[in-house]
């Protein structure tokens, strides 16, 4: 493929030490683009974060006319795709993760994305790592003061009623009928240039996780729908590189950036909101053990509610650190 003067299409790719990964996501980029009967103009921008992996003189050699932008740190998830965003071409951009595969369908999910001005964010179906399964994303239950109160005691009222919702999504995908969604997933969002630039872009106080609520709220505020379009597909593996950072940096990450969104949104009730998250990491515990009890007691395998009770105090514990603490991106 030849360096494009005037690309239709921006991909930009946050990059941090995964090397065959981002080899591996960028040939999928040329193989199922450039494979259409009519294919589009596009570019490939990959904001790498001080890679020490070899993974941009990898890029070099097999892809060069992919352009690169070296930061000189990790900057995170945000600032880098911001950093990414301004040296587009491209009318659409695409922020893809590495440790992703295009499939099919970015051809029609761009024109949909052109001929329907009152949606601002466009997301294709993200099948997890099987291929077969479908990576549903919900609206956090924090969204709505009362709704996060209700899931503190009942939380299975309020799960059915997400199950309820799961139900209607399923009937759009079989459908291929595109419907709107509260949040996707990050792995892959694209949006028209000019309203990305009309919210701001990412914050760039959000180090990583948090970036699809952030991206709702601003986009609901300028009454923009979120769609999900199921004539298109990608398959997200899970990224390797996550898979190397300590848990507790990834969990602590997560609390900083709920604890930024919460006062960021919620000025007034944050500090009420996040704790009521603080108990019900809390609560979660409490249910594992209790589980895993009656299931000693009927003398079946109750290993697995431990891990989540393990799971949850790791939570619990990260939770109260960051609530306690002054600092907000850490």
């Amino acid at each position: 493929m030849q360096k494009q003067e005037n690309p239709l299409l921006s991909i930009i790719i946050v990059n941090y030490n995964v090397k065959e990964e981002l080899l591996n996501c960028i040939q999928s980029i040329k193989d199922t683009i450039d494979s259409d009967d009519h294919t589009v103009s596009y570019e490939v921008i990959i904001s790498d974060n001080g890679s020490v992996d070899g993974s941009v003189k990898a890029v070099q050699e097999r892809f060069p006319w992919v352009i690169i932008v070296k930061n000189n740190d990790n900057l995170g998830f945000g600032k880098a795709n911001n950093i990414g965003a301004k040296q587009s071409k491209g009318r659409i951009l695409c922020f893809l993760n590495p440790d992703t595969l295009v499939k099919d369908g970015i051809k029609n999910m761009i024109q949909y994305l052109l001929t329907n001005p009152e949606v601002g964010l466009v997301s294709p179906l993200v099948y997890e790592a099987d291929g077969k399964t479908i990576a549903y994303l919900y609206k956090p239950v924090y969204f709505h003061f009362m709704l996060q109160l209700l899931d503190l005691f009942f939380t299975p009222i309020v799960r059915t009623l997400y199950t309820y919702k799961r139900y209607n999504q399923k009937k759009n995908i079989l459908k291929k009928k595109p419907f709107e969604a509260e949040l996707i997933h990050g792995c892959i969002m694209l949006l028209r240039k000019e309203v990305f630039n009309q919210i701001g872009g990412f914050d760039d106080n959000i180090f990583m996780y948090g970036e699809e609520t952030d991206m709702w709220f601003k986009l609901k505020k300028l009454k923009y729908k979120i769609m999900i379009y199921p004539n298109a597909s990608i398959l997200h593996l899970g990224s390797k590189a996550v898979g190397k950072i300590p848990k507790i940096f990834t969990e602590t990450r997560g609390a900083q950036a709920l604890k930024y969104l919460f006062k960021k949104y919620f000025p007034f009730t944050w500090y009420i909101r996040y704790f009521i998250e603080l108990l019900s990491q809390g609560r979660q515990i409490l249910s594992a053990y209790t589980t895993a009890g009656l299931y000693f007691i009927l003398k079946k395998n109750y290993t697995q509610c431990l891990f989540n009770a393990k799971k949850h105090t790791i939570k619990f514990n990260t939770f109260y650190k960051v609530l306690t603490n002054k600092t907000l991106t850490g």
